[in-house]
């Protein structure tokens, strides 16, 4: 019972199989060494030219953004033009129905004149939309082999 404990702990020194594997392994990444300079020095020249194509980044957005705060700008003021022509219009309906309003007052008979005028005319019968044509089939030819 003994003997077994002892084959199962592994050996005190490597075995002349491990050390070559080891000196193999050893060979191989001295040899992948000048390739793996050359990528590290490839990357570092990269990360050199990086705060240069940042400040291109930062350039290139900080001219994006005042086009952008530009056309708001310009989009902020047709806006207030539209609101002001729009306040203007209905101040000058609301000017015109008054004055409309006061007109058919000041006229005799004009209301029931008007009111006649507008239930004398028979409301145009509604006529259906005709339904939509259908949409165009497409033919496609069967795929080839």
């Amino acid at each position: 019972m003994m003997d077994s404990v002892a084959d199962e702990q592994p050996p005190l020194l490597p075995t002349p199989q491990a050390v070559a594997r080891w000196i193999a392994a050893l060979l191989r990444e001295v040899a992948y060494a000048p390739g793996t300079v050359a990528k590290a020095r490839a990357l570092i020249a990269e990360v050199a030219q990086f705060p240069v194509h940042l400040e291109r980044i930062v350039h290139t957005v900080d001219r994006t953004t005042g086009g952008v705060e530009r056309s708001l700008d310009e989009v902020s003021a047709a806006i207030v033009d539209v609101r002001q022509r729009l306040d203007h219009l209905d101040a000058v309906i609301s000017d015109l129905s008054r004055t409309l309003t006061g007109v058919i007052a000041a006229i005799p008979g004009a209301r029931r004149a008007i009111d006649r005028s507008a239930g004398a005319a028979p409301a145009a019968p509604a006529v259906p939309a005709a339904p939509p044509p259908p949409p165009p089939r497409a033919e496609f030819a069967p795929p080839r082999a």
